[in-house]
């Protein structure tokens, strides 16, 4: 397995109030700054720094700790905020570069279409989200090579990574979020495999986040190295060779629809009954370490 990240960030004054990066850092994607492997740029009026893919855990979470060290030491005296969310003074949106739109389409796993109501809400709305992507890919032989299986990636990500990170994230900013950003099932597809963009930037406050979700990045990985997604879900090739991407993939294991809507409205109550139910299938060791972090 490799994985990769691109983590974006609020910049917030002294009065804790938010305002573009790019009024602090002028850098965009095309021309980063650079340092130890990390490029740090705008991205509309949020900072983001990306990682190159790592083979195992300590270099990972040593590039997430980088990479967070290097957007702080550019930004003082302001500080990063990791909310899943937050609102801009109209004044800050009137830069063009504010309302500014990836060029790579995002779709959605579920339906199989573009999530096209982003670029209306960063013309219209004063909402600007946080996201923590991971970029997954891996060797010939792995499952994530096999581009029919993207979506189920994508659903075991979900599933497996999203879920418990409701119960551990606990910030409510991601409601307005994703009404917008994050549904279940946002990713896009890359050559080298999936970025998958439903988490917020949570995940790297911390290094023991970091570390957490690699490790279950690294159990979903193994759990469709092993078709063991067999143990929810049907595949019909056929029906991909003749265009009927949402009658190929159907789920017989679990309620799909529950989960998606516990996603997508941030429902704590649901994710804790969802996770028992899941828990059955992870590791002991990852999940005594959720139920560590849920504790906190």
């Amino acid at each position: 397995m490799l994985i990769g990240a691109d983590v974006e960030f609020f910049v917030k004054n002294s009065l804790g109030e938010a305002i573009p990066a790019f009024t602090i850092i002028p850098n965009s994607k095309n021309n980063p700054l650079k340092k130890q492997d990390v490029k740090l740029y705008f991205d509309n009026v949020l900072l983001e720094f990306n990682i190159p893919p790592s083979k195992d855990l300590k270099t990972f979470v040593k590039n997430i700790t980088n990479g967070i060290n290097f957007a702080e030491s550019k930004i003082r005296p302001n500080f990063l905020d990791l909310s899943a969310s937050s609102y801009f003074n109209s004044e800050n949106l009137e830069d063009k570069r504010a309302k500014e739109v990836g060029c790579e389409i995002e779709y959605n796993a579920y339906n199989f279409k573009p999530n096209n109501d982003i670029e209306e809400a960063l013309r219209n709305t004063s909402i600007r989200t946080s996201g923590g992507h991971l970029h997954l890919s891996g060797e010939k032989h792995d499952a994530i090579d096999d581009k029919t299986l993207y979506p189920i990636f994508v659903y075991m990500m979900d599933l497996f990574v999203a879920i418990p990170s409701i119960l551990i994230e606990k910030d409510y900013s991601q409601r307005d979020r994703r009404k917008i950003f994050g549904k279940a099932g946002s990713y896009r597809i890359k050559p080298y495999g999936i970025e998958y963009r439903v988490l917020s930037s949570w995940w790297t406050s911390k290094p023991e986040y970091s570390a957490l979700i690699y490790r279950m990045c690294e159990f979903v990985f193994e759990f469709m190295n092993n078709e063991m997604w067999k143990k929810f879900w049907n595949l019909n090739i056929d029906d991909i060779y003749e265009g009927n991407n949402e009658k190929a993939y159907s789920c017989f294991g679990y309620d799909v629809d529950l989960v998606t809507k516990t996603i997508n409205e941030y429902d704590v109550v649901m994710a804790e009954k969802l996770y028992d139910f899941i828990s059955n299938f992870m590791p002991n060791d990852i999940c005594e370490e959720i139920l560590i972090h849920r504790k906190k």
